[in-house]
């Protein structure tokens, strides 16, 4: 044995592609075996393509086959990577951690802006990059960090993320400059953007079959981005009314200590790689497959793009730093896009554009998201710095959005495979729309339930329709090679 080769397996499943893996297992138990994916239709030919506009029926569930298992109060089978509902629901609640982590963040240090900027002399540009260094890392490091998570190990890689998400919290409560508080959001936002994908991958690797209970479990993990936000806000109004805004990040750092050892018992060993492959033949596939070039050019094209919106209004749009940062940030991200379409095990497979159903969706959500996170920061900004409110105070104005949060998520979970889900994307898109319009004609002196409340409402109903259609309803073989 000691003198023979160690033959290198093919490349891991993608995080999209393990919903159709044969290796979805906790004690090496087959996800529905008895329900086959049939290989997708060319969707570059139109003749395969449904007739008709929007999204397509198969984002309906109930035309989907139904599945004959074993059910549990008629909400489908449970996943045998989970030995129990307690099981399956804890694990849920860590999916939804995990996708809240960065939003939660934000919430949590955007009601407190007012008081770290005053506390540490910082500039406006520097106030700004509290929440935006987490946004931006978050976003720039998931594809690359989503495909280290599928190579080496998507368990794993969700607790170091939990784990480390909580040590640099705490790191900020010491914050003592303003290099060192922006610093550490940012490496915040790495540590969120290790746990997405592997929630991601284990969800979509487990709940490989339609039915209400995907919908359920979909329904909880999409809440988990908008409502982090509120929920972080509240908790960390409450914590610095008490203590102080340190506290914040100390509560912080409290709460996801806990989730981090919770995983340990709540995460299955759903991974894209084979059963039982040694660790030494996964790190000699990793140096091989990694797309390490696709990495650096996203996280430097998204980080320059970024950082040159942020900066252009306070330094002005014709500095040369600004004109910079922003044609190089698009340049690499063009060449991103190329360089994806030439090497053989890519971050993000070109062909899943080719699906106009998948295309259409985030073209949709696009948008509404980057409106949702950037109205609820200005928004508590402006409650701080022109109404003189205080960050409780502040928190308890976007516990409406918490609240009606909740409600649509059950409402939204509950008729997805009812409802045209075209429907769904659309009310969300007006829903957005008309809660920015209110934020943009409100003034200082604006009544609060005229203007503040309706717009909280709005967003929120949004960010969850749109969020649950994306989530559950891009059809996992989109991502198949």
């Amino acid at each position: 044995m000691g003198d023979q080769k160690e033959e290198i397996p093919p490349p891991p499943l993608s995080t999209g592609e393990a919903s159709s893996s044969s290796y979805l297992t906790d004690d090496i138990v087959p996800i529905s075996p008895e329900t086959p994916i049939q290989p997708p239709a060319d969707a570059s030919d139109p003749e395969s393509q449904p007739a008709g506009g929007g999204i397509e029926p198969i984002l309906n569930h109930h035309d989907q086959p139904k599945h004959h298992s074993r059910l549990n109060l008629n909400l489908g089978p449970r996943p045998p990577c989970f030995p129990s509902t307690l099981r399956e629901s804890l694990f849920i609640l860590q999916a939804t951690n995990a996708t809240a982590a960065s939003s939660f963040f934000q919430g949590a240090t955007a009601i407190i802006t007012f008081s770290i900027g005053a506390d540490l002399s910082m500039t406006q540009g520097e106030i700004t990059w509290i929440t935006a260094s987490t946004a931006l890392t978050a976003g720039a490091f998931q594809l690359g960090l989503g495909q280290l998570a599928d190579l080496l190990g998507r368990r794993a890689t969700f607790i170091i993320g939990m784990g480390s998400f909580s040590a640099l919290a705490l790191l900020g409560a010491f914050a003592r400059d303003p290099l060192w508080m922006d610093v550490v959001c940012g490496a915040v936002g790495v540590c969120s953007a290790m746990v997405v994908p592997p929630a991601i991958g284990i969800m979509g690797a487990a709940y490989g079959v339609p039915s209400k209970r995907k919908n359920l479990a979909f329904s909880a993990f999409g809440a988990g981005n908008p409502l982090g936000f509120v929920f972080g806000s509240i908790l960390s109004g409450v914590a610095t009314k008490i203590f102080g805004w340190r506290a914040a990040f100390v509560l912080i750092a409290i709460l996801w200590a806990c989730f981090t050892v919770l995983a340990f018992w709540t995460i299955p060993r759903v991974e894209a790689y084979p059963v039982g492959q040694p660790l030494k033949t996964r790190l000699r596939l990793f140096v091989r497959t990694f797309d390490s070039v696709g990495t650096v050019l996203t996280i430097f094209g998204t980080g320059l793009l970024t950082a040159g919106i942020t900066l252009g209004p306070t330094d002005g749009w014709k500095a040369p730093h600004i004109v910079a940062m922003l044609v190089l940030g698009a340049i690499l991200l063009v060449v991103f896009v190329f360089w994806e379409r030439i090497y053989p095990h890519p971050l993000m497979p070109p062909h899943i554009w080719k699906d106009r159903n998948f295309t259409f969706i985030i073209l949709a959500c696009l948008p509404g998201y980057m409106a949702f996170l950037s109205s609820n920061f200005w928004l508590a900004f402006f409650m701080q710095s022109l109404q003189h409110l205080s960050p409780l105070t502040v928190a308890v104005h976007l516990i409406p959005q918490a609240v009606a949060g909740l409600i649509y998520n059950i409402i939204a979970g509950s008729v997805l495979h009812r409802i045209n889900n075209t429907l769904l994307v659309a009310v969300g898109s007006v829903s957005y729309t008309a809660s920015n319009i209110l934020l943009a004609l409100m003034r200082p002196d604006s009544p609060y339930w005229g203007f503040v409340f309706p717009a909280l409402i709005l967003s929120v109903v949004g960010a969850d329709f749109q969020f649950n259609v994306a989530n559950v309803c891009v059809p996992p073989f989109l991502f198949m090679v």
